[in-house]
Order: structure tokens, then sequence, then C-alpha cells
């Protein structure tokens, strides 16, 4: 068993790869359902969100690169994209590496917004929907748990998310420069938590005018109520564009939403007027070739970098406390899957030296004369005392050796020869080992 993470996210896929990837909430379930059915796929889970899609997984096979293969093989049918297109962007992590780097996103510290608390929820909502689904068990289901774990011990105890800096933080810091808000008109498109987060930025940066449209009405009227703003039906919001000043969009919209030919009649009613569009869906809302236009001002997710790396300098102290928390997380698990891994080896060696006790017992008892009960009952005890004598030395040193610190990231796992795990495993120094007599031809 193999417990593997094949993924991609933004330090090295762009968004267009990103979102061909990108499994909105409702697919989650189809998606989990397809990737339990490939072989050798024993419990699965899959983190999707706008800067990473991750598929986490226990998989039975020959080899890592079976594993690894398998995961590839799925996300490739899934979403009927050639693996060429998106391999070079996969990252491939097995046991202890997959296992930190989960610590390490449930801790804000792989984010596009270091330190960001939606991470955590996202986290939660993955395990969830998988356990809904019937298609994880104890080691992922574990494994969640302590990256849960670790994710609100950093929200507690360090000052990473302090701030609660977010993708809609940087979306309205990017707004402000590039508009005075007082003076501004901002359309949002899209009533979600992420467009929520937003919109409670602008209020609070001033701006002049709130206009909400989402497909389901009653959302955008709830959203434009509590922020002093403005709803509109979804069918008109192309014809709002020609009175606004900024576009933040962010649905669950599959497709681009603003295309190149609804801009075209927009763009003259305006006049010249600049248009500023700001992208944060993955997929993308807008389309990219609209940036080419006269006066469209064009801004994706990927663009916020600037901004947040802006935003997020100075935290190194808190972000050094925060891996520490990452790591202590990863070292529990770890010893507890290790734990977990040497108690089948420890029943399997008991059981086969039991075996061997029973057979020669029987061998004893047909041999030997016949033995008063307390004779026999001695002889038994005797037999079953050396075969414990035998087991005692490799028991004692398998538990110990899963409760031992992990190796550091990166470091290969401890190998050995045959002679060298028999003398490790029974205690046997060289001292230990009377030497062969030569033998004689």
């Amino acid at each position: 068993m193999h417990l593997v993470l094949v993924g991609l996210s933004h330090h090295a896929a762009p968004i267009s790869v990103r979102e061909r990837i990108s499994c909105a909430e409702h697919r989650l379930p189809d998606a989990l359902s397809h990737a339990a059915q490939v072989p050798g796929v024993r419990e699965i889970l899959i983190l999707s969100t706008c800067n990473r899609m991750e598929v986490y997984g226990v998989v039975e096979g020959p080899d890592l690169g079976y594993a690894y293969s398998a995961i590839a093989r799925h996300l490739s049918a899934f979403h009927n994209v050639p693996e060429a297109q998106f391999d070079a962007y996969l990252y491939r992590k097995a046991e202890h590496e997959a296992i930190s780097h989960l610590m390490r996103v449930a801790s804000g510290l792989d984010s596009l917004v270091l330190g960001e608390a939606q991470i955590l929820g996202q986290v939660r909502t993955a395990l969830r929907n998988a356990q809904e689904s019937g298609v994880v068990g104890g080691v992922l289901s574990h494994l969640f748990q302590h990256a849960l774990n670790s994710g609100k011990r950093v929200q507690q105890e360090t000052g990473l998310g302090k701030g609660a800096f977010s993708i809609g933080h940087a979306a309205v810091d990017l707004a402000a420069r590039i508009f005075s808000l007082p003076e501004a008109t901002v359309l949002l498109l899209g009533a979600g938590k992420m467009s929520l987060l937003t919109a409670r930025h602008l209020a609070a940066n001033g701006v002049n005018l709130i206009v909400v449209a989402n497909r389901t009405h009653e959302k955008a009227e709830k959203m434009a109520s509590n922020l002093g703003g403005k709803a509109i039906r979804y069918e008109d919001f192309p014809d709002m564009l020609a009175r606004t000043d900024i576009v933040i969009a962010s649905t669950s919209a599959p497709h681009p939403i603003i295309r190149r030919e609804m801009l075209q009649p927009v763009l003259k009613k305006r006049r010249g007027k600049p248009l500023f569009l700001i992208d944060i869906a993955v997929p993308r809302d807008i389309d990219a070739d609209v940036a080419d236009m006269d006066n469209v001002f064009l801004y994706n997710i990927d663009h916020l970098q600037e901004v947040v790396a802006h935003r997020v300098r100075g935290r190194a102290v808190e972000a050094r406390q925060a891996e520490v928390i990452a790591t202590s997380e990863t070292q529990e698990f770890l010893n507890w899957y290790r734990a977990r891994e040497a108690a089948p080896v420890i029943k399997q060696l008991r059981g086969r030296l039991d075996d061997y006790a029973r057979k020669r017992l029987e061998i004893l008892r047909s041999n030997l004369s016949p033995q008063s009960d307390k004779d026999w009952a001695q002889i038994e005890l005797q037999i079953h005392s050396l075969m414990d004598e035998v087991a005692r030395e490799p028991i004692l040193r398998m538990k110990r050796a899963s409760k031992e610190a992990a190796a550091p990231a990166g470091a290969a796992p401890t190998r050995y020869d045959l002679l060298s795990a028999a003398r490790e495993i029974f205690g046997l120094g060289v001292d230990d080992i009377a030497p062969a007599r030569e033998e004689t031809l």
C-alpha cells in the first residue's frame, strides 16, 4: 500500500491549466466515484480550490510509479484533458512528503495568500465530501483530522492569519490601486463565499455603489441588502457593464460568462471610459482575449500574486512558528501510521511462531513415551517460552522503530541488505555471530 499525493497548484501551473483540472463542488461526488474505481485505489480524497487540485490516495500496486500513474490517468479521463497538457505541472509525493505537504496546506503555509483562513474550511469540506461518498477509510480520515488540527493550532497559536487577508482582500487592494473606490461603481458577479468576502472589503473601503448579480436572484438581493447596495437580475448584467467602473467576477460557472462579443457593444456606449475587470474565479469567468480590447484592463487570480506578496511581507516569524506546528502534526500522524503498519507484521510473526510450537509439540507427543498431564504441561510451557524468547527482540525493535522520529523531509528511508536486517531485527552485534566453519570439498 502506498499513501500518495498527485496535484498541481499556483506555484507552477498557470490558471489556464488549473481551470481545466479544477473540480467544482457539485462535481466532486462523480469525481470521487470515478477515482475510487481506478484499479488499486483503496481510499481517495480530492482537495480542489481556486489555486490547487490535489488527489490524495491509498493505492495498492507494485510501486509508487503505478500509484502516481493511476491517479494521473483518472485526472485525464474524468476532466477529458490529455495528460500531456498538464503532466509537466504535476507534483507527486508519497508517505512523509505527502503528509508534510498536507499539514502545510491546511496551515496556510502553501497558499497564494500566506496564512489564509479559507483553506481550513476547504480542507474540512474535502474530507466531509469524501466521507459522504464512502471513499475514505482509516488512513485518509486520520490524516485529514491531523491536518485540520494543524490548521486550527496555527490560527490559535500564531499570528500568521492575523488580519484575515484573503483573495477577496487582494482583489479590493488591486481595485483601489486602479480606481478611487469612493467614486467607483463596482459590479459583483456571483454571490458565493468569495463574493461575500470581497463585497465586505469593498464596503469597508467606502466604495460608491455595489451592484450584485447572481443566477439565484434572492442571494443577490440578500447580499446587496446587507451591504447597502443594489441587486439586479443576472440576465441584466451585460447592460450594467456600460455603467460600471470595476467588475469583480467570482461565479461557479463552468465557462466564461464575459466574452469579447459581449463587450464590443458595451465599449461603444462607454466612449473610451476604461473598464477594469478582476476575475477571481476558477474556472475563469472572463475570456482572456478581452484583455486585447481598447480601454479594457483584465486581471485574473494569478495577477493578484504581486498584491499578496506586498501584504504578507514581515510574517517570517509567524511562518516559522506555523512550520513547527505543521511538523509536529506530521510526526504525530507518522507515529500512528507506522505503528499501524507494524501491527500486522507483529501479528503475523506471532502466528508463525505459534504454528512452529504446535507442530513441534505434535511431533514430541508422538515420539515420547506417555507423559503425565503435569509433565506435558511443563513441556508445552517450555516450547512456548522458547518461541516467546525468539520473538521478543524483533517485536520490541519493530515497536520501537514505529515510534521513532520520521526522517527529515527529502531524506531517503533507511534500507538494509538481508544480513544487516537480520542483525538489526535480532539485535545481533558482530561479536555475537560465531564464525562459520570452513567446508571441505
